[in-house]
Formats: structure tokens, C-alpha cells, sequence
């Protein structure tokens, strides 16, 4: 068996990745404990959960941007005049989306998008792949990429 471990493969404890994911904030997608940025160890143990199982639930975590990327692209791809830049194969995209939002201005839409929505994306201007960036992330539930999808068709409709 080899044992060789570069940087990038280093094991985290359990312990440990409950600690770092209460400081970010995201204990509550994984069903675990939330600590307070401030709280002090010693940490809540660890729940009755079987070490696999754990692991298998962050690793779903870690993965679900990637599958609401994968969600957003198809609904985007399905949008009249809408050109989706990022690759619809899984294995060649990464959980950023950019598109080009039909005739629709992309900085004047972002701009509509985060002051009428809420919704928080990037404008990228440019002669290379102009259009919109968003990068959902595991704190984003699927209802935010559906909110994004009907507020995205709001505007393609009736105008910013």
C-alpha cells in the first residue's frame, strides 16, 4: 500500500473539517453542529454517523456546485437566444456558468438581477465570451438556480 502523500492529498480529520466547515458557515448543509466563529474548542463530537458515511455526505456536498452548474446550463441551453459559453460535459466545466443573455445588456441585467432579485452574478464585458458569470456554490440550495433560471426569463421577456 503506498503511503505517499503530496500536499494535495493530505487527509483532514473529521474534527478537523467540522471545525473549519462551522467557521465558514456551512455546518448546517452537512447536518452538523453549528459553532459560532468565536466559540472556543472544545468541539461538539462528532455525531453518530459512520466515518464512510460521513465522508460520503461531504464529498456530495463538494460536488453539488458542480451539479448546479450542470442544471443551470441545461435550463440556460433551453432559453431562446440565450448562448451558454461554459461546456455542457460535466468533466470539462467547473461550477461557474457564463452565458450571454440574448440582446440583453449583461451589465445592465447583473445590475437588475442582484437590485430587483437578490441574486448575486458578474458581468464580463469584452469581445471574449461576454455575458454573465455565476458561481454557485454548496451554501446555494437548487430553489436559488430555479430563481435565477425564472428571473433570467423575466427580464429575456419583458426587458430590464
Amino acid at each position: 500500500m503506498d503511503t505517499t502523500r503530496n500536499r494535495h492529498t493530505t487527509p483532514i480529520s473529521r474534527r478537523s473539517f467540522t471545525r473549519l466547515a462551522s467557521l465558514a458557515g456551512a455546518v448546517g448543509w452537512l447536518d452538523l453542529p453549528a459553532l459560532a466563529a468565536d466559540q472556543a474548542s472544545p468541539l461538539p463530537a462528532p455525531s453518530g454517523v459512520p466515518d464512510e458515511a460521513f465522508w460520503s455526505l461531504v464529498r456530495g456536498q463538494f460536488l453539488l456546485p458542480r451539479n448546479l452548474a450542470q442544471s443551470l446550463i441545461r435550463a440556460l441551453r433551453a432559453m431562446p437566444d440565450v448562448k451558454v459559453w461554459t461546456s455542457a460535459e460535466p468533466e470539462r466545466a467547473a461550477a461557474i456558468v457564463t452565458f450571454l443573455p440574448g440582446s440583453l445588456d449583461a451589465g445592465t441585467l447583473a445590475d437588475a438581477l442582484y437590485r430587483n432579485d437578490r441574486i448575486a452574478c458578474m458581468a464580463r464585458t469584452g469581445p471574449d465570451r461576454p455575458g454573465l458569470r455565476v458561481s454557485p456554490h454548496f451554501y446555494n440550495p437548487p430553489a436559488e438556480i430555479d430563481r435565477l433560471v425564472a428571473a433570467v426569463n423575466k427580464y429575456l421577456t419583458a426587458g430590464v
